[in-house]
């Protein structure tokens, strides 16, 4: 029947043409059986289905967010030898009140789900369309990022054509470093920062007017027939208990719409005592029957649907469906083969942006950008004994370093504190007590009184708040003249 109608329509040339094979059937080595099965219009152009899609479907939600939830499990760890223990908190302290994890992880599940995103940065400057300037960020300076799906920002035609090469190369004039429209705010390029999702083939790339691809397009077949068996084992629900009346003369009685009307109330009344006193009440001549459908074989067609599920998305069944790996096999391998999809996939996309954001904050917070490493926390969750071990030789590592005079007592504690080995604040961090260290010669050397370290503490103490009253004294005075200009 499909053949006829090929030939009726005039396709049957045109596959011969293109794919080099007969329309009348379909072989597994042809050319033209797989491309049939191939969906020719992107998904991604698709927002509303992703967008009623990720409201409706928990499968869809689950597979667009936990890969970027477990990228970001635990935090970030920030590392610099130009910025001490409490500057680094400070900074820690600041991205967490103004929710830049949050932003950038939502800006991540947008270019997840519909193919690209961006994380735009907000300023005081109401013309969004000059290039932003970082020197003029203060402590008391509004920043903020914004995180944006690609069908919020609007590219002209040439910025389309930028993007979709292998770099975003503008020219120098003005109007060329403006690019995108947030809904009718023009955009400088320093102010977006652009997260792209999977790159697709140059062929497809211009019709996704150079952004990437959902997540969604390589899995459609699997989660077609999924909630396609979902919806069949819906219908068999309602289907699997049928009572069957069997009513003497019952063809008559239809014949007439006074017998019609009896029949319908006899076998509701039926119902009525059967759901209300569990039994039911018939004439000699009726008969009552009830047949109950089978369910052999559909367990077995529902995990191997989920199984193909789970490798078209790559997340493991554990976490797509909470399940715990059956047999001998602990399903390890799988999670390993996970976690290196989120270190190669996530993390590294967000790197870029991680480092933008954070080198905003520390020209906001320090007045200048300073050398540091991102580390992210390990995607492996260790067990109680593990993570005790792992506490222990940390310990022990530290301990060794202060036996052979490698470390110093308050370098010990910084340390320890660091590996969070601390549940208090020591004497020794806080300068009141200053430990006496062995010499080779048995001497011992440090140990100045305790009353003189409390002292020299309380006069630092007090010349901070001094410093503290006169830079608040500073920035009031340069507040006024400001209001006065």
């Amino acid at each position: 029947m499909l053949s006829n109608i090929k030939n009726s329509m005039g396709l049957s040339g045109l596959v011969d043409g293109v794919f080099g094979g007969s329309a009348q059937s379909e072989e597994i080595s042809a050319p033209y059986t797989f491309a049939n099965g191939i969906q020719y219009s992107p998904l991604t152009l698709n927002r509303i289905a992703l967008s009623y899609g990720y409201m409706g479907y928990g499968l869809v939600q689950t597979l667009i967010d936990i890969p970027v939830e477990d990228a970001f499990r635990g935090g970030i760890e920030i590392e610099s030898d130009e910025l001490d223990a409490d500057d680094i908190k400070e900074l820690y302290r600041f991205r967490n009140e103004n929710n830049d994890d949050d932003a950038i992880t939502e800006a991540l599940k947008w270019a997840r789900l519909y193919g690209g995103a961006a994380l735009l940065i907000e300023t005081e400057d109401k013309d969004t369309r000059q290039e932003l300037k970082e020197k003029g960020l203060k402590p008391d300076s509004v920043l903020r990022f914004i995180p944006a799906d690609r069908w919020e920002l609007t590219l002209s035609g040439s910025s389309v054509l930028d993007i979709s090469r292998a770099g975003f190369h503008h020219n120098t004039e003005q109007q060329n470093k403006v690019p995108y429209l947030y809904y009718t705010a023009g955009l400088h390029e320093s102010r977006v920062m652009r997260v792209m999702g999977k790159k697709a083939p140059s062929y497809i790339r211009l019709r996704l007017q150079g952004w990437g691809m959902s997540e969604l397009e390589r899995c459609m077949r699997d989660i077609n027939s999924f909630v396609k068996f979902q919806n069949v084992i819906f219908e068999l629900i309602d289907e699997a208990k049928i009572d069957i009346f069997k009513i003497a003369q019952f063809n008559s009685a239809l014949a007439s719409a006074e017998g019609t009307a009896l029949v319908q109330k006899r076998i509701a009344l039926n119902s009525l005592l059967k759901n209300y006193k569990n039994a039911t009440v018939m004439d000699a001549e009726d008969d009552f029957q009830q047949k109950q459908l089978a369910w052999s074989g559909l367990a077995d067609i529902y995990q191997e649907l989920r199984q193909n599920l789970s490798a078209a998305i790559g997340i493991p069944e554990a976490k797509l469906f909470g399940q715990s790996s059956s047999g001998f096999s602990s399903g390890q391998d799988t999670i390993e083969n996970y976690n290196a999809l989120v270190e190669s996939g996530v993390r590294k996309t967000a790197i870029p942006v991680i480092r933008r954001t954070i080198d905003l904050r520390c020209q906001q917070l320090f007045g200048f950008v300073p050398e540091y490493e991102i580390k992210f926390k390990p995607l492996r969750v260790l067990s109680e004994p593990e993570e005790e071990a792992v506490l222990t030789s940390k310990q022990n590592r530290a301990l060794t370093l202060f036996d052979r005079r490698l470390f110093t007592a308050k370098e010990l504690l910084e340390s320890l504190d660091k590996d969070k080995l601390l549940n208090i604040q020591t004497e020794v961090q806080q300068g009141l007590r200053e430990v006496a260290e062995v010499m080779p010669d048995g001497s011992t050397e440090g140990g100045e009184g305790k009353e003189n370290a409390i002292a020299a503490l309380l006069g630092k103490r007090a010349n901070a708040e001094r410093e503290a009253f006169a830079s608040k004294d500073r920035q009031i005075l340069a507040k006024l003249q400001r209001n006065k200009q």
